[in-house]
């Protein structure tokens, strides 16, 4: 009797095993199509956002170069003494502008109300310049507010003054080994004044 008991055992044992077996592939079977749609319905990866500096027509290299120049070109410009010659103030700054500008500044440095009263007050000038801001950004320029704090020294008094210039830069096609990547003044004028990136003429700085 035992022996019958444990025979009857063992067959439900097996039967529930195979049953067991048999829903859990059936399972197996149905699941395999929800996977697909749900692999099949996963948005693409979205690429890495473009990099924004890609969008602009010089690199960080180039802008620096360009602001380097703009900076220095600005202090050379109101940087000046009552015993230098035009000749002698126009060479300083030859080298960072353009033909079309040096012509302008020519003509205002040779403007005889300012030497005589720069000579008559015995007036020197040093400036420093520093960037403050891009003004505007074009394929083939930049325009570069500088910052200038110009202490004046006369016969009778000191001062300092600031002033604020807008300089467009472009680049020729010489690349010199002077540190400025090709790039030339063609216009400086008061920020106050204008200056939004075309290439014009020039004022003097104030006495």
């Amino acid at each position: 009797m035992n022996i019958k008991l444990a025979i009857a055992a063992a067959g439900v044992a097996l039967f529930a095993v195979a049953l067991l077996a048999v829903r859990g592939s059936h399972h197996a079977k149905t699941a395999d199509p929800a996977d697909r749609r749900t692999s099949s319905s996963r948005p693409a990866a979205t690429p890495a956002f473009l990099d924004g500096t890609a969008l602009l027509p010089f690199d960080g290299g180039q802008i620096s170069q360009a602001a380097g120049l703009a900076t220095r070109f600005a202090a050379t410009f109101a940087s000046h003494r009552y015993d230098e010659t035009p000749s002698a103030y126009l060479n300083r700054l030859a080298p960072m502008m353009s033909p079309q500008l040096r012509t302008v500044v020519e003509r205002a440095a040779a403007d005889p109300a300012t030497l005589t009263q720069r000579r008559r007050l015995q007036q020197i000038t040093t400036a420093h310049a520093r960037p403050e801001a891009i003004r505007a950004l074009g394929p083939t320029s930049i325009t570069f507010l500088v910052a200038v704090t110009e202490h004046v020294a006369t016969a009778h008094a000191n001062r300092a003054d600031t002033d604020h210039y807008a300089l467009t830069l472009a680049r020729t096609a010489d690349q010199d080994d002077d540190g400025s990547g090709g790039w030339r003044v063609y216009a400086v004028e008061f920020a106050s004044t204008g200056n939004t990136g075309q290439i014009t003429a020039t004022r003097q700085p104030a006495s």
